[in-house]
């Protein structure tokens, strides 16, 4: 429900309808239940099932998210194509994945460890970004296009750049298109102190937060 919430803010059966005809909710969907069936033995013919499905619009959009990965409720993905995400890599609440973000592992050869990125939650990768190695991504990080982290970023911190580096820190104001998960999170609106201007606005499904 939280995924769908993010792409319709709803959660009724007519939102649902509509949310089945965008690529990233449909993928996140199989995705979501191949998770949940694989961990009771009877739900063995569905999980097959929603991993045939899963393969198939893995091979249609480009995605290459495994169903083993430890995803927080209302994952966003903007538009199909190239996504690499490792399996054990770990995403947060409420995260925003664009078209061609990597997300990999790096190996100390000499020790035989690997280590996998963290993201934490709402969490924003855009165009391209790479995430890769031990590398921890704090809540409400913004990642600027192309960027390449190799090293860890602060809460609320925009980075842009390869290496990826910290421009500077963001204010966000929550909207009314929170997702349930996130709500009891943030608190009220009318906890927030709300500035007049362009900022004051409610926003579209597609942009989660006002960055003031």
């Amino acid at each position: 429900a939280a995924d769908m919430f993010r792409y319709m803010t709803s959660t009724s059966a007519r939102a649902f309808l509509r949310a089945w005809y965008i690529a990233g909710f449909r993928y996140t969907f199989f995705m979501r239940c191949c998770r949940y069936y694989s961990h009771r033995l009877w739900h063995r013919p569905l999980f097959l099932l929603c991993r045939i499905a899963l393969r198939h619009y893995s091979v249609k959009y480009g995605f290459q998210i495994p169903w083993q990965t430890d995803i927080g409720p209302g994952l966003m993905i903007g538009h199909y194509g190239s996504i690499i995400i490792n399996p054990n890599s770990r995403i947060g609440i409420n995260c925003n994945i664009s078209v061609g973000v990597l997300m990999g592992l790096t190996h100390d050869i000499e020790h035989h460890i690997f280590y996998y990125p963290t993201i934490g939650h709402r969490v924003s990768l855009a165009n391209g970004v790479k995430v890769i190695g031990n590398v921890h991504i704090d809540d409400g990080a913004v990642v600027g296009v192309g960027a390449v982290v190799t090293a860890g970023l602060d809460k609320d911190a925009v980075a842009v750049g390869v290496p990826a580096r910290q421009c500077r820190l963001r204010r966000l104001l929550p909207s009314r298109n929170h997702s349930p998960d996130e709500r009891g999170e943030l608190g009220s609106p009318s906890h927030v102190e709300l500035r007049e201007g362009k900022h004051n606005h409610p926003t579209h499904a597609y942009g989660v937060y006002h960055t003031v």
